[in-house]
């Protein structure tokens, strides 16, 4: 056949299918267009075929040879040669065949498909599927090869020898290999026959038959077991099950097996909602051997939120027995837990005026103590009820109001009991700079109990006033740099902070809540008119000062920044020391110098230094702020920190710590 009636040919398929076309180059290409229109069907959108030479007889059967390709909506087939038959729309491609459809690639030598009902088989291809995104999903990049592929319909393979992985190019840390391997992208199901999962080449994973979920969705089956042996239950086998009810909600039943008390049931639901989200555990040991009982744990976790204005939560647990955590739970810190919190708490968050807000709060929060016979606790106090209301006024005269009130019902079986009034109003005077702060605050600390069961010689009644000055100034420079090719910011912020508070004798009133502060690096920058205190406010005549200096180096130059994205910190280095002179000393928990000897009186300077840096991990990495709390921040993360504290109590070392700590992320399923 002539060349003229080769491209006779061509034409006659193209109007057929009513095509519009241009010419260009020595052949006929498709003007683009979006893939597959809405509601149109594809074997109505036009067919086009274009190559270097084509022959063939209108109607009936074309060849192309030369750079051929085929096109319609969104299926395109590129290969050195191609015969179509237009009859039943059929496509024989050899040669560097290249077949796109709907964003999915298959490369090979060979390919034999029919356009009217995707169907087909490939030899020997290399193949990467894009599964079509769905609200609320995100889909899932796949690769690998295979022997061969038949194309069973729209988004439907059969992979005949060959893996599978959802890793990037040049990373296999995880694939399937298997004899057969069915892909079915529309009901986002994967199922293997003859072969296995393998991580970092190892061969982890061996069934005859296994399914898995092709767009990262979560799927209902068996997870992998636990194999252990405790002294108190011997060995044991825990085999959880889990069930995908819904996009939101899901469900895992676990049975757990001990050899010396029986058979135990677990379960896990988990629930999310538009405003609210939590989970459901509870554990059912019908009959323990070995204890001769029944035993039982229930947890409910529970929050709500919003918009932000209206948040609370439920914190609820229960055990059956005292011993339930040392018998049966095979976790060192679950076993040590002593106290089981029941609480629930209602905040409601809002505005007053132009530039106020205010937020108030309602918690009650009770404990089921768990007593170890060798080593009895005292039970903490409940609170029946609490509620607090704090306000913040910005710029009134360039002044800022704060305020801050709690009423608290302390409750205890054998301790004295009673109800602490509290109301700390505030007024601070900010001046800051782009490289300076400087913020007097001046705040008046009123505290009222009421007590009931108190100890001879202490009255019914308590108050005390305490007027606190504070000072807090700082200073920001910033350099531009350069390091390991990259622009970076460097900055050194040094910050002094004083604060004054005279002393009141606190020695008759009952600690409630109050607790010995940690000793981190995050304790030394908290204010320091809270530390040391009773009911929030300080115990002692303490004025204190803190020196803190911070360096380090972040990505980019300043003027890089993004709304809602900082530049991350290559390098931090921070260093923090707290000093106070005071006449009195402060007292232990039975009202005496934990270092002093009795009847000498202290002027030494206490002091308590914390040191803490902090390496980048992907200097490439973006930190983003997660636009809410529960969308969990997916960036590249630190290697973790190190600090070093020292506290020196009259001039002696009484506490001393390093560590390293490597950062961990969760993720959250649900």
């Amino acid at each position: 056949m002539s060349c003229p009636r080769a491209r006779l040919a061509a034409l006659a398929i193209v109007l057929a299918c009513s095509a519009t076309v241009q010419a260009q180059g020595q052949g006929l290409q498709p003007r683009r267009s979006p893939d597959k229109p809405s509601g149109v069907r594809p074997d109505s959108l036009p067919l086009t075929l274009d190559a270097d030479r084509l022959e063939g007889v209108p109607g009936e059967e074309t060849t192309a040879q030369g750079n051929a390709t085929l096109r319609r909506g969104s299926l395109s087939i590129r290969a050195d040669s191609l015969k179509f038959r237009e009859q039943n729309e059929d496509v024989e491609a050899r040669g560097n065949v290249r077949l796109e459809r709907d964003g999915d690639v298959l490369t090979g030598p060979a390919l034999k498909y029919r356009v009217r009902d995707a169907t087909g088989v490939f030899e020997k291809p290399d193949f990467t599927f894009v599964p079509r995104a769905k609200s609320g999903r995100q889909p899932v990049t796949a690769r690998g090869q295979a022997e061969s592929i038949e194309l069973l319909g729209e988004k439907q393979f059969r992979i005949k020898d060959g893996f599978f992985t959802s890793c990037k190019p040049g990373d296999d840390g995880w694939f399937i290999r298997a004899d057969e391997l069915d892909l079915d992208f529309t009901r986002e199901v994967g199922t293997a026959r003859g072969g296995g999962v393998y991580f970092k080449g190892v061969h982890i994973i061996a069934a005859p038959s296994i399914d898995f979920s092709l767009n990262n969705q979560r799927k209902s089956g068996l997870l992998p077991p636990s194999i252990g042996t405790t002294g108190k239950s011997g060995p044991e086998l825990a085999v959880p099950y889990y069930l995908n009810l819904a996009p939101n909600y899901d469900l895992t039943l676990t049975p757990r097996y001990m050899e010396k008390r029986g058979l135990q049931i677990a379960e896990q639901f988990r629930y999310l909602q538009t405003n609210y989200n939590g989970e459901f555990r509870a554990e059912e040991l019908p009959k323990d051997r070995a204890a001769d009982r029944s035993r039982s744990a229930i947890t409910l976790v529970h929050s709500y939120n919003r918009d932000g204005a209206l948040v609370g939560g439920l914190n609820l647990n229960k055990v059956s027995d005292d011993s339930y955590f040392r018998d049966l739970a095979s976790r060192i810190n679950v076993t040590s837990q002593a106290t089981l919190p029941r609480e629930g708490f209602l905040t409601y968050n809002g505005n007053w005026w132009s530039t106020g807000s205010y937020s108030a709060t309602v918690r009650v929060q009770r404990f089921q103590v768990l007593q170890d016979p060798d080593n009895p606790i005292v039970a903490p106090y409940a609170r029946t009820p609490q509620l607090t209301l704090s306000t913040l006024r910005q710029d009134i005269g360039g002044f800022d109001f704060g305020s801050s009130a709690e009423f608290v019902d302390f409750s205890h079986p054998s301790l004295v009991v009673g109800k602490r009034s509290t109301i700390y109003p505030s007024l601070r005077l900010p001046f800051i700079t782009s490289g300076a702060y400087l913020t007097p605050k001046l705040g008046v600390h009123y505290t009222y109990y009421s007590l009931e069961h108190a100890d001879p010689g202490t009255p019914d009644t308590i108050s005390r006033t305490l007027p606190i000055f504070s000072l807090d100034s700082g200073l920001v420079f910033e350099r531009e740099g350069q390091a390991q090719g990259q622009a970076i910011t460097q900055t050194l912020e040094p910050r002094l902070y004083y604060v004054r508070v005279p002393f009141r004798d606190q020695s008759r009133i009952p600690l409630f809540d109050t607790a010995v502060a940690d000793f981190n690096y995050a304790a030394h920058l908290a204010r320091a008119e809270i530390l040391d205190r009773t009911g929030n406010a300080p115990r002692n005549d303490r004025p204190a000062l803190l020196l803190q200096g911070s360096a380090g180096d972040a990505q980019g130059s300043a003027g890089d920044a993004q709304p809602g994205r900082c530049a991350p910190d290559l390098r931090r280095l921070g260093l923090a020391c707290r000093a106070f002179r005071t006449g009195r000393a402060a007292l232990d928990r039975g009202g005496r110098d934990p270092v002093q000897p009795a009847g000498q009186p202290s002027r030494a300077l206490d002091r308590h230094d914390a040191l803490s840096a902090r390496a980048a991990q992907d200097a490439q990495s973006e930190l983003p702020f997660p636009a809410r709390p529960d969308q969990p921040d997916q960036a590249s993360g630190p290697l973790g920190t190190v600090a070093a504290l020292r506290s020196l109590v009259r001039g002696r070392a009484v506490q001393l710590f390093a560590a390293r700590q490597p950062d961990r992320r969760e993720h959250r399923g649900l």
